[in-house]
């Protein structure tokens, strides 16, 4: 019995030693080192998303999420969500689709967390990274480790740092899904899948793009089926059944651009299209500066970027266009010329929508989602080209060879390398103020029930009334994250109370600035727990007795927007700065109190100190 034991553990170590040798032999292989590196690049950009996705996401609706989804997740838990409000406008566009995922995403999590739009966001843009690896292996001919690299010069481009803001705005999946969308039916378009299904594939694509975003509707362009005389012995259809297909696509295309614009309204809020021949100029220049924007930096700009870009994007076209001749085929480069066209139009788009706003519209982060993708167009036009070039199957003179290299990789690559790297860098400091005001907006619509009035809200992007309206009825069925306060606790912050204990912290001071702006400092504490309070609540005692909360704000120094306002040497270092519109503050002289809370257990703590401040009434231009 024991030798047989013996002989069990001795095969199996011998066999475990095996092993070892096989995948350590694999691991420090050459070829394994020469796919790990490229590899480990590619995924960095997308690790380096997530990780600052992770780090700075907030459980707050922003902006039109208030009203897409707001208003359909409220009609949803009223069981009054009908076909209207799938269907209705958000800005130009109609976004069913959306509505849909977010509807989905409310019913089998239970909550609206605006942190479940972000991860389905980035899930897509990954998606969308895989697609473009795809159409790499299928337009190039590099080796597997060249293919790793090029990926991974092109996931650089598509999680760009100006892409930031956007992966941490959860509604950005729409302005993104076009753009994904057009990958997909590129990839099934250089696919070898009958031509039938191409037609229903990308038709479903195109439908789904266009009731995403308005942008969308160009892929019932961009993303025909092609049709291969080569395949047709397989498919076994006539030439009259590809027409018929055709006729077939294009049926679907226009009903479905008709059902668009069926009691379309253009949106009052918005300027009217720029259309006029005056307006090309203009129009010209909004678009270069609404591409330029993405990896501009300070000592060139946005124009100059947009221009330089364009100009290589149609040299390189040109050029690209001759090889195809060459080659008597255009696959190579045609999805990556596509992939700028669908940017470039939908550019044209939005300039002669926004152009009666000025240039500044053009520089709005929230375009950088469909701006992306001329430069990964751009990109993998020149990476084909250098491919083509590189395995001799197009000749080039040797002037030619030289300037082509010049303009297609040397400079276009220095320029986009500081532009990525000065982008990261200002987009890191204004995600830090970006954070802020996201951390503020929802610390202000987790305290609804006591501050309703609060002017945080305004930092919604919508109207504190209906912020209020919208957050109120969700929170009953118990949806909304953040969620509200306990009643108890805005009844706690309301009391007066004429003994206050100072080992919960003291107000020590508040001065109204040259601006003005209401200045606070002060200390907060949580004995029982000897750390900081969560947060503070600042209130003026009222004629009845009581006090009226007007604000409520975390206990730091860490915040920007503190910054060159106050002396902090100067202040306990512990304690707290605050900066506060007095806009819910009553003219005249008026007594300020606060409460140190703890948000853990729902509890607040009356601090020390009662400071009395004028309040004069100040006209705003």
């Amino acid at each position: 019995m024991r030798n047989a034991e013996r002989v069990v553990r001795v095969g199996v170590r011998s066999l475990a030693i095996r092993y070892w040798q096989l995948i350590s032999g694999f691991i420090f292989s050459p070829t394994a080192k020469s796919l790990v590196v490229p590899l480990l690049v590619a995924l960095f950009p997308i690790a380096l998303t997530l990780l600052i996705v992770r780090r700075n996401w907030t459980s707050v609706p922003f902006r039109d999420e208030w009203w897409t989804p707001g208003k359909q997740i409220a009609s949803l838990l009223h069981r009054t969500l009908g076909w209207r409000d799938l269907f209705s406008q958000g800005n130009e566009s109609r976004k069913l689709f959306p509505k849909l995922y977010y509807l989905g995403l409310v019913a089998v999590t239970g909550r609206w967390d605006a942190k479940d739009a972000m991860v389905l966001m980035f899930a897509l843009a990954c998606l969308g990274s895989v697609l473009l690896f795809v159409l790499l292996c299928r337009t190039t001919t590099f080796s597997l480790p060249g293919r790793l690299w090029t990926w991974a010069f092109l996931n650089f481009v598509l999680f760009c740092p100006a892409q930031y803001k956007n992966f941490l705005w959860g509604i950005q999946l729409e302005p993104l899904t076009p753009g994904v969308a057009l990958l997909a039916a590129l990839t099934i378009n250089l696919s070898q899948l009958r031509f039938g299904l191409k037609i229903l594939a990308n038709a479903a694509l195109a439908f789904l793009a266009t009731y995403s975003y308005a942008h969308g509707m160009l892929l019932w362009a961009l993303a025909i089926p092609i049709y291969h005389n080569s395949t047709a012995s397989r498919d076994k259809n006539s030439i009259w059944n590809v027409r018929a297909w055709y006729a077939f696509y294009a049926f679907v295309a226009a009903l479905s651009v008709v059902w668009y614009f069926h009691h379309y309204r253009h949106p009052k809020y918005t300027p009217p299209f720029a259309t006029s021949l005056s307006d090309a100029l203009p129009l010209a220049h909004f678009l270069s500066v609404w591409l330029g924007n993405l990896f501009a930096f300070p000592a060139l700009g946005p124009f100059f970027f947009g221009c330089f870009f364009l100009t290589v994007f149609a040299a390189l076209a040109v050029v690209a266009i001759r090889v195809a001749r060459c080659r008597g085929s255009l696959v190579r480069f045609y999805p990556w010329i596509v992939i700028a066209a669908y940017a470039l139009l939908s550019g044209a788009v939005t300039a002669s929508g926004r152009l009666r706003w000025g240039t500044s519209a053009a520089l709005v982060f929230h375009y950088a989602p469909v701006s992306v993708f001329f430069y990964i167009g751009l990109a993998g036009l020149a990476l084909n080209l250098f491919n083509a070039w590189g395995t001799g199957s197009y000749q080039i003179k040797p002037r030619l060879a030289f300037a082509s290299g010049l303009i297609a990789i040397g400079l276009p690559l220095g320029l986009f390398a500081a532009g990525w790297l000065d982008s990261f860098t200002r987009q890191l400091a204004d995600l830090r103020v970006f954070c802020e005001e996201h951390k503020d907006l929802a610390l202000a619509v987790e305290w609804i029930p006591a501050i309703p009035n609060n002017p945080t809200l305004w930092l919604a992007g919508y109207s504190p009334e209906n912020v209020v309206k919208r957050a109120i009825p969700l929170s009953k069925y118990g949806v909304l994250r953040p969620r509200l306060i306990p009643e108890s606790l805005a009844c706690a912050v309301r009391d007066n109370p004429p003994v206050r204990d100072r080992s919960a912290g003291i107000l020590g001071s508040a001065r109204f600035s040259n601006d003005h702006l209401l200045l606070l400092t002060g200390f907060a504490w949580l004995p029982y727990r000897n750390a900081r309070a969560d947060c503070v609540v600042v209130g003026y005692e009222n004629s009845n007795g009581g006090l009226t909360p007007l604000t409520v704000f975390p206990p730091t120094y860490k915040r920007q927007s503190l910054k060159g306002r106050f002396d902090f040497k100067c202040l306990p270092p512990n304690g707290f700065a605050a900066v506060v519109d007095p806009a819910n503050i009553p003219t005249g002289t008026v007594t300020l109190r606060a409460w140190a809370v703890d948000m853990r257990t729902a509890h607040a703590l009356p601090m020390a100190g009662a400071i009395t401040v004028y309040n004069e009434l100040v006209q705003k231009n």
